[in-house]
């Protein structure tokens, strides 16, 4: 028989809530069970999601109706038996589709440990599995990736990372921040929903179709619980790019990057050209011809005269160091007088370089004022859209760790397992240093950039 795995609140079981308070419908367990699992879950896709997000989990209508045509019969009844709670609030939809959405969350009786429960029916199961089939058919270009969670040797220890699952939860009760104490619930199943997928072999990986980044288990669960992961018993390691998107953002300050000409930007081995036959950006680069490179007053001919002259210091050697987040928290706190740790620092940075241009915050005039001639490029590239930075750098991150490093490893070394978090490559312990040389290789062959790598043991309790 058929059947599919999904997730639900331990303590939620719908075939009792249905015999005691028949629907007024006909009723069909298995979509009811789907639209549960379907909310449940949203929040284990996104790296911690409760963070920046409140209880309520945004819903497309336009997903939920492709798989059950009357989608609303089940929302409400689920609704009227309190099983789920909804803000009424209507919004454009931030999950990719045209449309506008409602938010959900579960009642707060449904706090139990996940549990895994099953659906049968047919049609349901294969409408799932054909929207599977098109992740699996972008996947298909990084089998030499996706065949190391296959195997079934990528473990995670249960006891132990649920043990800090309620270190965890017991941080956020005594947190001084009342949204953070308010969420300690919530975010403790957020966690347990991953660590249990994990350990059923769901790792729930995909490309991205905007920027071309390979999501998975991995890249959305919490530093805390590396630890506990190994492979085939043996400790993982991260080989990390320091400071990767202010990296990646020095590629923008080539004047040459912006001419059409396909020979005329040329770092290494990445020229135009070679940019230009990425599927993704392609479509990035029609932004950037018809919206920067058209413009008269981009400052770009006067960029190399004034960057001495003018910055006090200098982006792209901070970068390349990574000293860029200790020099900016320290211009912070003497401007400020606010001292903020390593990971704050970085948070700063990514606002000062992704905010929209009318967004005017004192952390994000330091950075204009330490380097002005960056800053007023990386403002023009996001005057039509915001997003077209971010989407950029992510796309060269993803040319790089996924089309270049993964593969040539691949080739290689086909018997290395191998696994990527979007600026890192993890690899059992003892073959660190030969996937950090690769690291190093190919950055200064595609990029001619020396560039700045770590390494991440994750048994180390720091993790």
């Amino acid at each position: 028989m058929l059947y599919k795995c999904i997730y639900l609140p331990g303590n939620l079981n719908l075939e009792d809530i249905v015999k005691e308070c028949p629907p007024s419908f006909k009723c069909d367990l298995d979509y009811l069970k789907y639209i549960a699992h379907y909310i449940y879950i949203k929040p284990s896709y996104i790296h911690d999601f409760y963070e920046n997000n409140n209880e309520f989990i945004e819903i497309s209508s336009t997903s939920l109706k492709n798989r059950i045509p009357n989608y609303r019969k089940y929302l409400d009844y689920l609704l009227e038996n309190k099983v789920l709670h909804t803000d009424n609030q209507y919004t454009t939809s931030n999950l990719g589709f045209d449309s506008k959405c409602k938010s959900y969350s579960f009642d707060t009786t449904y706090n139990q440990k996940p549990k895994i429960d099953f659906i049968n029916k047919y049609t349901l199961i294969r409408n799932i599995n054909d929207h599977i089939q098109e992740s699996k058919r972008l996947m298909h270009k990084y089998k030499y990736l996706t065949k190391w969670f296959k195997t079934g040797q990528l473990e995670i220890d249960i006891d132990a990372a649920d043990n800090t699952i309620e270190k965890l939860y017991s941080e956020d009760l005594s947190n001084n921040d009342d949204e953070i104490r308010d969420r300690a619930e919530l975010r403790r199943t957020e966690r347990q929903i991953k660590i249990l997928k994990m350990s059923n072999g769901d790792f729930n990986f995909n490309c991205d179709k905007n920027v071309g980044r390979f999501h998975s288990t991995l890249t959305t669960l919490k530093k805390a619980f590396r630890k506990h992961i190994t492979y085939n018993g043996e400790n993982l390691v991260a080989v990390d790019l320091k400071n990767s998107q202010p990296l990646f953002s020095t590629l923008l300050l080539d004047p040459k990057f912006y001419d059409s000409r396909s020979d005329s930007f040329n770092r290494g081995d990445l020229s135009q050209k070679k940019l230009l036959s990425i599927k993704l950006f392609n479509k990035l680069s029609i932004n950037i011809n018809k919206y920067i490179c058209n413009r008269d007053y981009i400052m770009f001919r006067d960029y190399e005269q004034t960057i001495g002259r003018v910055s006090p210091y200098s982006y792209t050697n901070l970068v390349l160091r990574g000293e860029l987040y200790e020099l900016y928290s320290d211009k912070l706190y003497e401007e400020h007088h606010i001292r903020y740790n390593r990971s704050e620092t970085k948070e700063k940075v990514f606002s000062s370089l992704y905010s929209s241009n009318s967004c005017h915050r004192k952390f994000k005039y330091t950075f204009q004022n330490m380097f002005p001639n960056e800053f007023e490029i990386f403002e023009d590239i996001k005057e039509v859209d915001k997003s077209l930075l971010p989407r950029i750098l992510q796309m060269i991150e993803s040319y790089m760790f996924l089309d270049v490093i993964s593969k040539r490893i691949s080739i290689e070394k086909p018997n290395l397992p191998i696994f990527t978090i979007h600026d890192s490559i993890v690899t059992t312990a003892g073959n660190e240093y030969y996937v950090m040389q690769v690291c190093l290789e190919e950055f200064k062959k595609v990029l001619s950039i020396d560039a700045p790598f770590k390494l991440e043991y994750w048994d180390e309790e720091s993790n």
